[in-house]
């Protein structure tokens, strides 16, 4: 199979935006037989982009990633479907994965010879940082227009979503940027199911296997698992005991250095830099209402403290053991609580779990 490999250029400033760009949308549906035809339409299995990104995916370790992202391979590969370019043939997006970042190829047969396709050269970034909190998803436009770049921290409540759209073998900046809450999608903004490179059934799905359905929005460590939104209505509820007075949260323990809670943010007070903060990752976002400054104050987190070692504190002996396993801990509801105050990690929320469990 011939490849042609386009010359586009798009810097990438920070880990967590792009170091390169493609467009996500809506193509025409696949092809269906017609009653009143003598003739059988061609099924999506024999598309010839399907064969051709099929050849692709067999074989995901051959193309390159732009020296631009910065990524740490984990050998393994997913990929959507998406409409960038309005071309009728559906573009694919081979995602590199990486242990928190991970770098899209994109790839298009519209203009191409049949049977080739021609892939980007720069790359688009998606994924979730362990430390910093820098958070970074690509949504779909409905309307087949153009891709969103979605990009977030994990103290922040809001998001920022620029739409770009194809510029021959570029891509450029489609409209001034849109700050919104995280918890929501915008209007035309779809979000993107990402499935493993082994599994080519999307293929015979066309489009319609690579959009989630209305409600959900990624989450998960890697950000390709997808959470329903109606899960934070009424915040933890759906998580209690019987008794409605403990809920259950799952995630890792990590051991953040004092660097790593400030996340890219200047010192507020002289903390001590061997300081460290006990933390668990939750598995998706979770939305609590716990106290600050003597009242209730509901949040939605990415992670949560259950401990800290310094001068004045040292929890360690009961939090080492935990690091880098992923647990459950069953945490009373009257015990969650927010700072008032500019104490590390900013504006985590504390947790004073009854039990732990190690998944």
């Amino acid at each position: 199979m011939t490849m042609r490999f386009p010359v586009a250029v798009l810097s990438a400033t920070m880990l967590f935006t792009l170091s390169a760009c493609s467009s996500d949308s809506l193509p025409e549906p696949g092809a269906q037989s017609s009653s009143e035809s003598t003739s059988q339409e061609p099924s999506l299995d024999d598309a010839t982009w399907a064969a051709t990104y099929r050849s692709i995916l067999a074989n995901p370790g051959e193309y390159p990633v732009n020296p631009a992202a910065r990524y740490t391979p984990t050998g393994e590969y997913s990929y959507a479907l998406v409409e960038a370019n309005g071309g009728g043939d559906p573009e694919l997006l081979l995602a590199v994965e990486g242990t928190e970042f991970n770098p899209v190829i994109v790839f298009t047969t519209d203009g191409a010879e049949d049977g080739t396709a021609t892939a980007s050269t720069e790359n688009l970034i998606f994924g979730v940082a362990s430390a910093g909190g820098a958070r970074s998803r690509l949504e779909s436009s409905a309307a087949g227009t153009g891709v969103y770049q979605v990009d977030s921290r994990s103290t922040s409540p809001t998001a920022t979503s620029q739409k770009y759209t194809l510029d021959g073998t570029g891509l450029a900046k489609s409209g001034p940027s849109e700050d919104f809450d995280n918890m929501t999608i915008l209007p035309d903004h779809q979000v993107i199911k990402w499935t493993p490179s082994t599994d080519t059934s999307v293929l015979s799905e066309g489009l319609a296997g690579s959009i989630a359905p209305e409600g959900f929005i990624p989450g998960g460590r890697n950000g390709t698992d997808l959470v329903d939104l109606s899960e934070f209505e009424g915040g933890p509820s759906k998580e209690r005991s019987a008794s409605g007075d403990t809920v259950t949260l799952n995630g890792v323990i990590r051991a953040w250095s004092t660097e790593e809670a400030l996340q890219g943010r200047p010192a507020p007070n002289p903390e001590d830099p061997n300081n460290v903060y006990y933390v668990i990752i939750f598995d998706k976002p979770v939305e609590i209402t716990g106290m600050k400054a003597g009242s209730d104050y509901t949040q939605v987190n990415d992670f949560g403290v259950v401990g800290k070692k310094e001068r004045q504190r040292d929890d360690s002996a009961e939090w080492e053991p935990y690091v880098g396993k992923r647990v459950t801990l069953t945490v009373p509801t009257k015990t969650f609580m927010y700072p008032s105050d500019t104490s590390l990690p900013l504006g985590g929320l504390m947790l004073k779990p009854s039990k732990v469990e190690v998944k």
